[in-house]
C-alpha cells in the first residue's frame, strides 16, 4: 500500500470520528467490518480466496450517437400509438400490417397530425387513438380477385396513400380512363403480356403518347403489389414495348417576346399577374408556388430575419409551398423547397404590390384575389390573354424556359440555373434550355482559332 492511500479501516475510524460515535456504537460496527473482511478472505473449495464485492468486468461499450440506444416503436398492433413534434407540427408514429413479398410484415407508418398552434395535444392524441383504431390485418386477396377489385381493396390503401397528392391525381386519372376501362374486370391472373401490349399501343395510336409511358408504369406498380400478394409470380407490364416517342419541340419565347408580354400585362389590368409573370421571368418560379407565397416569406428589407425557424437573407423570398387546385401542398421535390434572391427592382415592385394591396399581413398571400390565392384557371386565362395582344402564345411554363434561355445567355453558372429552377439533376436544367448545345461551343471554337491566327492582337 503507497504512503499516502488509506485502508479501509483507516477510512472507517475516520468516519465514526466524524459522526461522533460512542465507544458501543463504534466497537458494534469495527466488529462487523472485521467479520466481513475475514469472510472475504475465505479459502473456498478450490482452494482460491474469493475477491471482495466488486461488478464484474464489462466489454467497453465507446460512446457516440451511433452506440445510443433508439428508441423501439412496439412490434405489435396492440399499441396506442406516439405523438412526436418536428417542425412545431403534430405527428403520430404508429404500426401497421402489410403485405409483402414472403408474407405480411409491420410496417412504420409516419402520418402529419397538424401544427401545434392549432392542435393541442389531446386533441392531436385522440387523432392518433382514431388512426391506430381503424388499423387491422387485411384480408388476403382471392386468387379469382378482378384488376378493378385489387385497385380498389389493396392497391389504392397500400400504395397510393403514400405518395403526394399531385402523383396521387395523374394516377388516379390513368387508371380511371385507361386501365380500369379496358381491363378493369379481367382476373389479375389471366392478364398476359399481349393484352398490355395491345392497351399501350392503342393508346399510342390514339396521339396520346406520353400517356402510354404513364399507363404501363401504373400496370407495373399494380402487378408488383400483386406479386407482393403472391397472386401472380411474375409482372407482366414490365416487358412491355413501347413506341418510339416524338417529342415536341419545346416552345421557349425570345426577349423580344418576352418584352411584348410584360408590355401587354402593364398595360392591363391583369394584377396581379403582370407581378407574376415578372417574377416568373426573372426567378423561375411556377404558378403553384407564386400563388403559395405568404408575405412572411418575402423579405424586402436589408437585414436576415427568422422565418418559421429559418434564416431569410436580405431581398429574398422563400418557395416553401404551393398552392394548386385549391390545397396547400408541400414543393413538388425537395429541390424546389429554396431560397431565391431578389434584385432591386423585383425588391420596389413588390414592396409597391404590398402598398397596394388590403391583404398585406404576414400570412397573406402575395399574389391573391380578394385574400385568397390566385387559381391557375384564372393567371393563366389572364396571361393568355396578354400573350394574344402580344401576339404569342404563352403559358406559366413556358416562362420558366424563357429563364433557362436568358440566364444561360447572361453567363448564369449551370449549377446556379439548377437551383434556382429547383432542379435535382443538372440534365433537367439542360432539357428547359432551348438552345442548341452546338450554338453554345460555337463562339468558344472561333475564339480559338482567332488565338491561333493572331487575330486578336
Amino acid at each position: 500500500m503507497l504512503k499516502n492511500e488509506k485502508s479501509p479501516f483507516h477510512v472507517l475510524l475516520h468516519m465514526l470520528a466524524e459522526l461522533n460515535a460512542d465507544p458501543e456504537q463504534s466497537q458494534t460496527v469495527i466488529e462487523a467490518f472485521q467479520q466481513q473482511q475475514a469472510a472475504q478472505t475465505e479459502p473456498t473449495e478450490r482452494g482460491e480466496f474469493e475477491t471482495p464485492n466488486c461488478a464484474e468486468p464489462t466489454e467497453h461499450v465507446p460512446l457516440g450517437k451511433k452506440h445510443m440506444p433508439k428508441y423501439k416503436i412496439p412490434q405489435s398492433l396492440n399499441q396506442k400509438g406516439h405523438l412526436r413534434t418536428y417542425g412545431k407540427v403534430w405527428y403520430g408514429l404508429y404500426r401497421r400490417p402489410q403485405f409483402v413479398k414472403g408474407g405480411i410484415k409491420l410496417r412504420l407508418k409516419k402520418v402529419r397530425l397538424g401544427p401545434i398552434s392549432e392542435m393541442s395535444h389531446e386533441e392531436a392524441k385522440r387523432k392518433l387513438g382514431r388512426l391506430v383504431s381503424s388499423v387491422g390485418t387485411p384480408d388476403a386477396p382471392s386468387d379469382s380477385i378482378t384488376i378493378r377489385e385489387f385497385y380498389e381493396q389493396h392497391f389504392l390503401p397500400e400504395f397510393m396513400t403514400k405518395k403526394s397528392k399531385a402523383f396521387q391525381r395523374q394516377s388516379r386519372s390513368v387508371f380511371k380512363n385507361y386501365v380500369l376501362g379496358s381491363i378493369g374486370d379481367e382476373p389479375i391472373k389471366d392478364f398476359s403480356l399481349s393484352k398490355g401490349q395491345q392497351l399501350c399501343d392503342l393508346t399510342f395510336a390514339a396521339g396520346v403518347t406520353v400517356t402510354a409511358e404513364k399507363v404501363k408504369r401504373a400496370m407495373t406498380s399494380l402487378f408488383k403489389r400483386a406479386i407482393a400478394h403472391g397472386i401472380i409470380d411474375r409482372n407482366p407490364a414490365t416487358e412491355i414495348v413501347l413506341s418510339k416517342m416524338i417529342h415536341k419541340a419545346l416552345r421557349a419565347p425570345t426577349l423580344e417576346q418576352a418584352q411584348a408580354l410584360v408590355a401587354a400585362l402593364v398595360d392591363s389590368s391583369c394584377e396581379p399577374c403582370r407581378e407574376m409573370a415578372l417574377l416568373a421571368c426573372s426567378t423561375s418560379t411556377n404558378s403553384a408556388e407564386m400563388a403559395g407565397l405568404l408575405w412572411r416569406r418575402v423579405n424586402l428589407t436589408d437585414k436576415t430575419v427568422v422565418v418559421e425557424g429559418k434564416n431569410l437573407p436580405p431581398y429574398s423570398l422563400a418557395i416553401w409551398n404551393n398552392y394548386t387546385r385549391g390545397s396547400w401542398e408541400p414543393t413538388k421535390a425537395k429541390a424546389r423547397y429554396r431560397i431565391l434572391p431578389l434584385g432591386e427592382t423585383l425588391v420596389a415592385m413588390l414592396s409597391e404590390l404590398r402598398a397596394r394591396s388590403e391583404f398585406n399581413g404576414p400570412d397573406d398571400t402575395v399574389f391573391g384575389i380578394s385574400g385568397k390565392p390566385i387559381g391557375y384557371d384564372v393567371s393563366l386565362r389572364k396571361l393568355k390573354k396578354a400573350g394574344k395582344k402580344a401576339g404569342v402564345e404563352f403559358s406559366w411554363h413556358d416562362l420558366r424556359r424563357f429563364f433557362a434561355n436568358i440566364a444561360d445567355e447572361f453567363g448564369m453558372r449551370l449549377e446556379d440555373r439548377q437551383y434556382m429552377m429547383g432542379h435535382g439533376k443538372a440534365s433537367m436544367t439542360d432539357h428547359y434550355t432551348t438552345t442548341p448545345e452546338i450554338e453554345r461551343k460555337r463562339p468558344f471554337v472561333e475564339r480559338i482559332t482567332r488565338a491561333l491566327l493572331g487575330l486578336d492582337r
